[in-house]
């Protein structure tokens, strides 16, 4: 041990050397062609999307949502907040202007949005993650039944539902919640409430499950044992919690800002819980191709509905009710240095 002085300089040695000897497991090469084999051995089906006769998909019409979450746990208060928007568009393949950016277009017409913000206290003051979890469905889920409504009292039908994540780990989450706190059978029922409306459709952003490769003995993602075996326009179909899941590989496609080249094929975890899922898979899969913005598994209503949730930093409102209500911040807030 080293004299504790003013000077001071707490190093360690060797800090590049520690980064380029932290041992990382190797990558996985697999010949495509085998685990193809290996996945049929086990039962998982390799389909392909159909052609249709039409390539343009037909009109649509989405509403989406997403939501921004946080807490903050104070020396003896804690509490949370919730931003939820909703996007609702209008799928026609035709170019129109895009709104938001300001120049370019997209093949979405008619956009609306509504937001909804809440805030507030866990009473009692326990399980602060599992119940902020629980507040970030009911807020997301809340937003979407209630614009569902509202459209329909416009008139307007939107026939596709897009959550913001897997529909088949949110199940399991609320599953495995206490049941002691009210979080709970209200995130269960505002979520069973969106899958009773038409073709509620999950877009996962990054799956990092591996129930599937686990069964096959492979200590690797789902996502990665697709990208080994499936190309372009195939997937495969499996069911958790009710919900179809959907391992599908998209295809190479142009994109506005690489004029020069195309973008690599890439494999999403779509999720359908409606009653024709490969109806849905079709016709997303269509859509998907034919925005040209952004490399992404998610389409433009639901990253819209992400972007406008971060125009509100829910930790800087929740700094502010500490400040304006005068709320002791813990003693480990409060060290120097």
């Amino acid at each position: 041990m080293r004299p504790l002085l003013t000077d001071l300089s707490v190093t360690v040695a060797g800090i590049e050397e520690h980064v380029a000897d932290m041992g990382m497991d190797p990558d996985i090469a697999h010949d495509g062609g085998e685990i193809r084999a290996l996945l049929e051995s086990f039962g998982y089906r390799i389909q392909n999307i159909p052609d249709g006769d039409d390539t343009k998909p037909p009109e649509s019409a989405f509403l989406a949502a997403d939501a921004s979450s946080g807490t903050l746990e104070l020396r003896h208060k804690a509490l949370w907040a919730v931003h939820a928007v909703s996007v609702y568009a209008q799928y026609d393949g035709e170019d129109h202007p895009d709104s938001m950016a300001g120049h370019g277009t997209l093949p979405y017409k008619g956009l609306r949005y509504d937001n909804r913000l809440q805030m507030g206290q866990f009473t009692p003051y326990a399980d602060i993650d599992s119940r902020g979890a629980q507040k970030r469905i009911i807020g997301e889920c809340g937003l979407l039944a209630d614009s569902y409504a509202a459209l329909a009292e416009e008139g307007l039908d939107p026939g596709h539902i897009l959550y913001d994540g897997s529909l088949a780990s949110t199940k399991k989450a609320i599953k495995r919640a206490d049941k002691t706190y009210p979080e709970t059978a209200e995130a269960k029922e505002t979520l069973d409430g969106v899958l009773a409306l038409p073709d509620p459709i999950g877009l996962v952003e990054d799956s990092h499950a591996t129930d599937i490769s686990a069964s096959m003995g492979l200590n690797i993602t789902n996502s990665h044992l697709f990208e080994m075996s499936l190309s372009p326009g195939e997937y495969v179909l499996v069911e958790d919690e009710g919900i179809k899941v959907c391992y599908v590989c998209l295809p190479s496609k142009g994109l506005a800002y690489l004029p020069s080249g195309e973008s690599c094929p890439l494999v999403a975890r779509w999720e359908f819980a409606g009653p024709d899922p490969e109806a849905s898979l079709a016709l997303l899969f269509g859509i998907w191709g034919a925005e040209d913005d952004l490399l992404h598994p998610q389409t433009y209503p639901l990253r819209m509905a992400d972007y406008l949730t971060r125009r509100i930093r829910v930790h800087g409102v929740l700094k502010a009710c500490q400040e304006h209500h005068g709320l002791a911040p813990k003693y480990r807030d409060l060290r120097q240095g």
